[in-house]
């Protein structure tokens, strides 16, 4: 819970994310794992422009009509060869179908899930001889660009019988091309989303007698339910979440100018993989970060049978997983930025004892403040064990009377999602002696500094339970007393 005050116990966990932890550091853990995992959310969706047929040479047990195969040809081909329940056709040629997994993406950078039905058998070097192949490229749909990594190949059609993963694209960021139906299906999603794209029901069972969310999408406080019901949170604290896996980091992690810190992946449901242990619901993705280069690098992956790294486990080696750059624009890697930045400036990572007294007096805050805290023209409320708070700007008032204001906190040390400052907006009822927040920002370093994460409010009022916290109360409605 982030620690905006006693009168912000409303406040949700975090904000969603397509993260780059999750989708560009992870890239290469998907491939060497073959995980295809759903993403959630159904929505209806026409088939793609397809791209212009090679000549159809070798009909085989294919779809033919002599010259190019129509797409009435490919749907009924499929139908009678593979399962594609919650599979979009969206381009074919007249040697495969391309399909993507249903769905509105969690954000505007996302891995989409890929797959290939051939109509006949392909070779491959390496591999030998496949019938379908599935990959999980990265799309960012501000940039408007792609990157595909590894490429997971089967001997049978259906995603059936695994051969192991091959190398497809050439890992690196490159625009999205119009006529290309892949694109053109993912451009259309990021229209889709720009305009406020809603999802339906997605799935609920884990498999495992657990429950995952049965909303389209995850929200902050269903991922707080989740994992105070599923999780031992204990030395982890959450970085980035998606509609299928919530992304955590240890909280007393420290940076260097080269470190190594383990991402630990908590997934909703199980995650089917290639190696022997079949599935899992659990993971380490232990990983490399070079702080002056802005790069990380997967190093190697355990996963785990049960949550909380329990259960049957397997280590896999990444020994050819490629750097990939930090993007401040992704909420997790945002967090290991901040890291670096105050380990290259010589300041204090330590994110477990923290920056702050424990325990604090008046002199200890004081002291505090002036060596870490730039209030500019904040207005100084109070401080609690976890924090100081300030208030920003003017008061106002609404057409009920009640105070509007936006309140600033300094944590002593990181919240649940690694923050060191936050802002909310508070609504202040002085007369019914209650106060609740409406929306908030998150920042990665003290002093409103770094990347702004966004995070979800209740909106719910709240009223002081202990003396402490009506003596809180008393302040602000005496800070306020003279708003307009």
């Amino acid at each position: 819970m982030f620690r905006n005050g006693w009168w912000s116990g409303g406040l949700e966990m975090g904000t969603r994310t397509g993260a780059l932890a999750g989708v560009i550091l992870c890239a290469a853990v998907f491939g060497a794992l073959g995980v295809h995992a759903a993403s959630t959310g159904l929505i209806p969706a026409p088939v793609a422009p397809r791209s212009p047929p090679a000549s159809h040479t070798e009909p085989n047990a294919a779809p033919d009509d002599g010259v190019h195969i129509t797409q009435e040809q490919v749907e009924a081909w499929l139908k009678a060869h593979v399962d594609t329940s919650g599979w979009l056709l969206i381009g074919y040629t007249d040697d495969s179908a391309t399909l993507a997994w249903i769905g509105i993406p969690a954000g505007p950078l996302f891995g989409l899930d890929l797959r290939m039905e051939y109509f006949r058998p392909q070779a491959s070097a390496e591999k030998g001889s496949f019938n379908s192949a599935a990959t999980k490229p990265a799309f960012d749909c501000v940039n408007r660009r792609k990157m595909y990594g590894g490429m997971m190949l089967y001997a049978g059609n259906g995603l059936k019988d695994s051969l192991g993963t091959a190398p497809f694209g050439n890992q690196s960021w490159t625009p999205f091309v119009r006529g290309n139906f892949v694109d053109d299906y993912v451009m259309e999603l990021c229209d889709r989303m720009s305009a406020g794209a809603k999802p339906g029901p997605s799935q609920g069972a884990t498999g495992d007698g657990q429950t995952a969310p049965t909303t389209g999408h995850m929200t902050t406080d269903q991922l707080e339910a989740w994992l105070k019901a599923n999780v031992d949170m204990k030395g982890w604290g959450p970085i980035a979440f998606d509609d299928d896996t919530v992304y955590l980091a240890p909280v007393d992690a420290r940076a260097a100018s080269t470190f190594q810190m383990p991402i630990r992946i908590e997934s909703y449901r199980p995650v089917p993989t290639k190696l022997t242990i079949g599935s899992y619901l659990s993971a380490i993705v232990d990983a490399t970060y070079d702080c002056v280069g802005r790069r990380q690098k997967a190093d190697k992956i355990t996963v785990y049978s049960e949550h909380d790294m329990k259960g049957r486990s397997q280590t896999e080696p990444l020994p050819k997983a490629p750097w990939m750059k930090l993007d401040p624009q992704s909420a997790a890697d945002a967090q290991i930025l901040a890291l670096c930045d105050e380990a290259l400036s010589g300041a204090s990572t330590d994110r477990s004892s923290g920056e702050g007294p424990a325990g604090p007096t008046q002199a200890d805050v004081d002291a505090w403040v002036a060596k870490t805290v730039d209030p500019g023209g904040d207005v100084y409320a109070y401080y609690d064990d976890d924090g100081v708070y300030y208030i920003r700007g003017a008061f106002t008032r609404s057409a009920s009377g009640t105070a509007l204001f936006t309140s600033r906190q300094e944590n002593f040390t990181p919240d649940d999602m690694g923050q060191r400052s936050q802002t909310v907006k508070v609504e202040l009822d002085c007369p019914g002696k209650r106060v609740r927040v409406t929306e908030g920002l998150g920042y990665a370093r003290h002093n409103l500094e770094g990347p702004a994460t966004p995070f979800n409010t209740s909106g719910d009022w709240v009223s002081p339970q202990l003396a402490e916290q009506s003596a809180q109360l008393e302040r602000l409605c005496d800070m306020t007393a003279g708003a307009k």
